[in-house]
């Protein structure tokens, strides 16, 4: 009996997930969408070479350079 009834539960949970009425569809943008919204906006390079004369804090010495590892 117990296994007829689980039998049966599981059949019940498996018809209930299969049915697409059921089904949670959410609209998401396409990615050509994502794509036209990026190429709307502006954006700006926030990087810059690094050289002794750069800005920086006073507490800091000024920045130095060394080679680490060379190879030909």
């Amino acid at each position: 009996m117990l296994r007829k009834a689980l039998l049966v539960l599981t059949m019940i949970v498996i018809v209930g997930l299969a049915n697409p009425s059921t089904a949670q569809t959410a609209d998401y943008p396409s990615l050509w969408d994502k794509l036209a919204e990026l190429k709307s906006h502006e954006f700006v390079d926030l990087t810059h070479t690094f050289h002794p004369q750069i800005p920086h804090w006073p507490g800091f010495d000024p920045e130095t350079r060394t080679t680490t590892y060379y190879y030909d």
